[in-house]
């Protein structure tokens, strides 16, 4: 009995176990979609970044060295964006090519922004005075010119 028992439990066990599920084949997606997915991803990523340049615009108005950074910034993430989406418009162009592009791309300009910020945020403006005449002067280490003095 213990035996049949036994042996019952080893056969069911092996029907059951035995069973591998079936799994249906992976979906690949088409270009079209894989294009949609990445306009979606990175659309509103680049927006932010490019509203972030242009709100550095007036913090750095009077360091020209930082504004010229800028200035260059703004044109390289115009080109690339431009580049990107020509990219995904071109039908003969990988989108795994584009993706880690972009994804490249994103990561250098959240750098650069974050240099860009942290600058503006060291740049102070002081008031000086020469008579009746007043200047701000705004800039990492602002001096007040020859003849003027800062004004407390």
């Amino acid at each position: 009995m213990k035996l049949r028992s036994l042996l019952f439990v080893l056969v069911a066990s092996f029907i059951i176990g035995g069973n591998v599920p079936v799994y249906a084949e992976d979906v690949v997606p088409t270009r079209a979609e894989e294009v949609a997915i990445l306009q979606v991803k990175y659309k509103g990523t680049f927006d932010t970044q490019y509203a972030r340049f242009l709100a550095l615009k007036p913090k750095l108005v009077n360091d020209s060295s930082s504004t010229a950074i800028l200035k260059a910034a703004i044109v390289d993430f115009l080109e690339v964006r431009a580049m990107i989406e020509r990219s995904l418009i071109d039908a003969a162009t990988e989108v795994a090519s584009t993706k880690a592009y972009a994804a490249e791309e994103f990561g250098e300009f959240e750098v650069t922004l974050g240099q860009l910020e942290y600058t503006a945020l060291k740049n102070k403006t002081i008031t000086c005075v020469k008579g009746k005449t007043t200047k701000k002067i705004a800039a990492l280490k602002p001096v007040c010119p020859k003849g003027y003095t800062k004004k407390k």
